[in-house]
Order: structure tokens, then sequence, then C-alpha cells
């Protein structure tokens, strides 16, 4: 995958630049031959819909009352192919609302075209059409659902993003799952803000042009006194500038295939970290040149290194009578006060919104308030620990290696054991457990934040499901089978399920247990302790009534009974991003059958052992005194599948499927 990795140093407000292009269409304006229904379902086959333009030009301007904001205008159309393409007549502005200040939309338009004849219809919508979201994190989105979207709608969209919040400088994205004939992004910034961008993905752009210029415009300053810092009047400021533009045409779509951790970690993006600021004849302010400015820049912040101090105070309401002397203790003690305390609130966070009091008062509280209050409270027990900043699955993984502060927005606790060895936690579960974390927060690496820990966290310590299946099991003539089942499932898998359990009605894991089957289930059980490393186990009795098909005097059964993979999902024959698990499995099952005296075997299938690095399975059917027995184990001892190597995996993975379709064949005397 190609990265770019760029200095940008640039401009400020509107002017007349001779790298502006005009936009791949006049907004309002569409003639019925630009509508040409079968042009573009011949162009793009099979495709729900396409991007005809997406043009987007960045400037940076100064408002007096407060300073310096980026401006993105964007003109935006596409063009509906069939009637998967109906969702995309619902669009979406996210927009960046903190404690205090919030970014603001402006001068929205929006047009839906439809041809009548040789007409052209317009439908318009205005802004006050759309209702807004919460998406989490401090981000809301202003969403419309367009009306009179059908089948040859042509959809346009005009806006302005105006935001005081250069840390958030946006990305630009020049791939979707759909194709994008023209893709278009423009950017001027001052050279006293200094920004590192990466391309990411796999097209190479048309266009990379930028041009030197020089800008001034009035700014009121500010100067320091003995009474604080007063209002120095208006001066003006001259500087040097970069305008950039990038454009990239014909992008094909890029379709999300299984197994995907998220499609948007792949789509051609260019992606903006503030590192620097320097007025003139100042001293650099460094943001994220290095992770030590990170670093610093964190242990002073209201909603970050602030919060986790004032915490100190406001949990010793919680301290117990007497200190636990183990440190597992203690982590566990702190683990649950937390969690007891303060519920979750489903709010993905990598900064805090409230005070610690606040929190506490309230009992809930976002990802990053409940786990930086676990931090504290570890601390203020004896124990080392630190925040660990993650960015989440649906977050998409890391753009980059180098020191960033806006790819966050998760936050989870480390505590270190006396040993130096790392306990990874999360309050925010229903029940959780020290060293393991949920899902959403698996993702590759994260960073401790502390001036005593400022390193790289591996969230993938505990990902390994252990499981084994052990299934008696009676046929009778008529196909029915009658038995019980016991499932031992530990380490991730157990916490996994824990959570599960706790979260929805047990009723759903039973009705999903054995899937396809007409199955009953008596005397149920579900036992584990969530303290020992025991594993969770599963008990029931079952029947199923006619599981084997009878065919004239045979019966026949699949051979790993309901552990059958029916289906390859590894269709394509090539791959541009890795095949992503979302743990490791180390999977045995047991079957043993009994069977009626008048029953004999007449097919069982050979011994398979089979290895491709370090994922193998083996498939071995004996007779025994009563009947037959199966074991099947299925090792998967590692976890992405890089694509270099996904020919070799899908024909691994093809032939698993082939043994897995393997029958046993009876006779019925």
């Amino acid at each position: 995958m190609r990265t770019l990795i760029l200095i940008l140093i640039t401009t400020s407000v509107f002017l007349i630049n001779p790298l502006n292009a005009e936009p791949p269409f006049d907004f309002g304006r569409i003639s019925a031959s630009e509508m040409d229904l079968e042009y573009f379902r011949e162009k793009y086959p099979g495709e729900p819909a396409v991007i005809i333009g997406d043009f987007a030009d960045c400037r940076f301007n100064y408002d007096d009352h407060k300073g310096f904001q980026f401006v993105i205008r964007r003109h935006y159309r596409i063009i509906i192919l069939n009637e998967a393409g109906l969702d995309y007549g619902n669009f979406s502005i996210p927009y960046y609302k903190s404690p205090d200040r919030e970014e603001i939309i402006r001068r929205f338009r929006a047009h839906v075209y439809n041809k009548d004849g040789n007409r052209v219809n317009r439908t318009r919508i205005r802004d006050r059409e759309g209702f807004t979201n919460d998406r989490g994190n401090n981000w809301k989105e202003l969403t419309f659902a367009f009306p009179e979207v059908k089948v040859g709608s042509v959809i346009e969209v005009r806006y302005d993003l105006i935001s005081d919040f250069l840390f958030q400088l946006r990305s630009w994205q020049f791939q979707h799952e759909i194709p994008v004939m023209h893709s278009e992004y423009q950017i001027n910034l001052p050279s006293f803000y200094v920004y590192y961008a990466s391309l990411r993905g796999f097209i190479d752009l048309d266009v990379r042009d930028e041009k030197s210029a020089i800008d001034s415009w009035q700014i009121r300053r500010k100067i320091n006194s003995a009474y604080g810092q007063v209002d120095g009047g208006l001066i003006n400021l001259t500087a040097r500038s970069t305008q950039y533009r990038w454009v990239a045409k014909n992008v094909p779509g890029m379709k999300p295939e299984p197994y995907t951790d998220n499609i948007r970690n792949y789509l051609s993006t260019m992606f903006f970290e503030f590192a620097h600021k320097q007025w003139p004849d100042e001293e650099p302010k460094h943001f994220t040149t290095t992770w030590e400015d990170i670093m610093n820049y964190l242990e002073d912040h209201k909603y970050f290194g602030k919060y986790l101090k004032d915490s100190y105070l406001a949990l010793h309401q919680f301290l117990p009578e007497q200190n636990p002397e183990e440190p597992e203790e203690i982590i566990w003690y702190a683990l649950e006060t937390i969690h007891d305390n303060v519920r979750w609130n489903n709010d993905a966070s990598f900064f805090t919104d409230d005070s610690p009091e606040e929190v506490l008062q309230k009992g809930s509280g976002n990802s990053s308030e409940i786990n930086m209050l676990l931090v504290g409270l570890l601390r203020i027990m004896g124990m080392e620990a630190y925040p660990v900043a993650v960015s989440t699955v649906s977050n998409g993984s890391l753009q980059s290696e180098r020191p960033t502060l806006i790819q966050w927005n998760y936050l989870v606790a480390l505590a270190r054991l006396p040993d130096d060895t790392f306990v990874l936690l999360d309050a925010t579960v229903p029940k959780p457990i020290p060293g393991f974390l949920p899902q959403r927060a698996i993702n590759g690496r994260g960073r401790a934040f502390d001036p005593a820990f400022n390193n790289w966290v591996n969230l993938e310590t505990k990902i390994q499901i252990n499981q084994e299946n052990i299934y008696n099991l009676r046929l009778n003539e008529q196909g029915d089978i009658t038995g019980n089942i016991e499932i031992k499932i530990n380490n991730f898998g157990k916490y996994q399920l824990i959570q599960r359990l706790a979260g929805q009605d047990e009723e759903r894991f039973w009705n999903a247990l054995i899937g396809g089957a007409d199955v009953t289930f008596t005397n149920r059980n579900i036992a584990y302790d969530h303290k020992d490393e025991k594993p969770l186990v599963v008990t029931a009795d079952i029947h199923i009534p006619s599981y084997a098909m009878r065919i004239g005097d045979e019966l026949v059964l699949p051979a790993l009974f309901f552990e059958t993979l029916e289906e390859n999902v590894f269709q394509a024959e090539e791959r541009l991003y890795p095949v992503f698990f979302d743990n490791t499995l180390n999977n045995i099952m047991r079957i043993n059958l009994e069977l009626p005296e008048n029953i004999s075997i007449s097919y069982m299938p050979e011994a398979r052992n089979r290895r491709w690095g370090r994922l193998s399975y083996t498939l071995l059917a004996d007779e025994t005194d009563t009947g037959l027995q199966i074991i099947w184990t299925n090792n998967r001892l590692i976890r992405i599948i890089q694509p270099e190597s996904y020919t070799g995996f899908r024909r691994f993975y093809s032939q698993m499927i082939e043994d897995n379709l393997e029958n046993i064949i009876l006779k019925v005397e």
C-alpha cells in the first residue's frame, strides 16, 4: 500500500488561486444528456451508484473573535444506477462539538434531479430539512433523507464547514465503495501552521500540484502584561503559503470482502496531523512532532492529564479500610469498584467531557472518563498504572507510525505488576476481567501516555479462544438424535461469552448454539466463575428429530455434524488487503455416536491432517464397540493473512471446506 509523507506549510482567506480548477460540474445546472442512465450502467456494470464529482477547497480564515479557522467548501454529485443504490439518497455531514464550542455548517444547498422525457425536474433541499445524530466521541452529524430519489436520480450537495478545531483538519477520501469519476482536494495553510500529510491507499493521484504565494491579513494580537493577556490591537500579518491541489480520476470502487477489519483502512485517503505552530518572532510550539510533545501536551490537558490528577481526591471515598496485599487483588478491587459505580454511556472517547466529581455523581461516563478513574484508583492504591490510547476497529487502524493525536478515539487502562509484566483493563464492559479487552478495542497497538511510561502497548495479548465440544449422541432408525453436549470455553472465548450473556437474554445464546437444526434443549446449564482460569462449561440434553437423511435403507449424516462449514466465503481469486480474524483459535470437537444393533457403518471419511503455516486441521473417524467416534481439530494461531499470502490461504481454506462436506453413510438392516 502506497504511503506519501509530506510537510505542509500553507495559506489563508479565499483568494483567486492559479491552481484552482473548476469542479467537474456546474452546481445547480444539469442537462438531460448528463443523466444518461444507460451510459453509466454500461461504463460501470453492476454498480449501485457512481460519484460523478467530489470537489473540496480548504482555506484558513481569520475571525476577529475566534482566531484562525479552516473553511472547507465542498461540491458533490452522484447518480443512482439501481435499487441497491437508493441508500445513497441519505447524506450526512459529520461535525465536531466539544463542551464549549462546535463546528458550523453554512450555505447548505442540495438538489435531486429526475428526468421526465427530455425535461429535468429539480427538487430543492434546505439545511432546515436535516436532522442531527450523535455519533459519540464529540462527533455529531447533520443527516438528510433526500426526497424523490429513484433509479436514475442525480443528487448534488454543496456546503461550507467552518471549524475552530485546527487539530481536526479534515482528511480527504479519494476512494469509496462505489466508483468515483473525479475527486479533487485543494488546501492552503499559513506557514506558521505545520501539518504532516500522509496519503494511504492503492491508487496513484492524477494531479499533484503545488504553488508558493504570499498572503497578508489583519489579526488581533494578544500581549502578556502584569494583568495577564491584554488586547494588543490589530496588526498586519504577512506569511508565505503553499497551495496544494490533488486530483484522482476514474477511481474504482472498493468493496469489503469477508473478514475485513474496516474497509476504510484501505480506501485511498489523505490524512493530516497538526505538528506545530510558530508565530513570527516566537519560539515554535510543538504538538505532534514527537511522542514526547504529545505526552507533554496531554499531561496538562483539561480533559486528559488534569482530569486524572483531579480524580485522586474524588476517588478517596472508594478506598477500602485495609488495602489488599497482592497486586492482583488490588487490580480486581479497583476494576470492580469503578465498574460498579460508573456505567458506560456507549460513548467511545479519548478525552473526558465532565469532571471526575460530575462523572461519579451521574454514575455514568464515556470510555475515557471511566478508565481514567480506574487508572486513578489503582495509583492511589499503590499500583503503577497508565492511560492507553486506542483507535477502535470501527475508527480504523493507525494511518502511519509517526506521532499522532487525532487518530485515537478510545481509552483503556494499563497496570504494571512488580515483575514488570503488564495487565490491560477496561471497566466499560458488563463483567470486566483483568487482561482482556472488548473486541472493539483490539486493534493492533495502543499508546501509553505518561511521563513514566510513554510507549507502545500491544492490544492483542489475550485473543486466543480455546474451546472443546463433546457430543455424546444416540441415533435411531428414524434418524432422530438424542444425547447430551458439553462445551468448554476458555481464555478470550470465555471472556467474550461472559460479556455476551451479561448483555443479552440467555435464550438467544441457546437458540444460536446449534444452528440449522430443530433442536430441543433440556437440563440446560452454563457454569463459570469469571475470577478463575477454569473454562466456562455449557451442558444440556438435546433431541433433534430426523437429523439423519433416510434414503432407502441408508442414513446419511454430515461427518462433522453441527460443526460443518458449508460455505467458502473466500471466493475472490486475489485480494488487495489482509484477511482479518477477530481472534486466534484452538478448537477440538469429539462426537461419540451410539448406533442400534441393526445399523451398520457403510462409509466413513478417511483421516485428514492438513497444515498451512500456522493454520491446521485434522479429521479422524473410527469405529467403536458401540458405534463410531469423530474427532475434529481446528487450529488458527495467526490473526492476519497478508495479501501476498492470500492465494495459499484460499487454497487451504477451500480444501478445508471440501473436507468438511464429507458424509457418514449408515445401513439399516
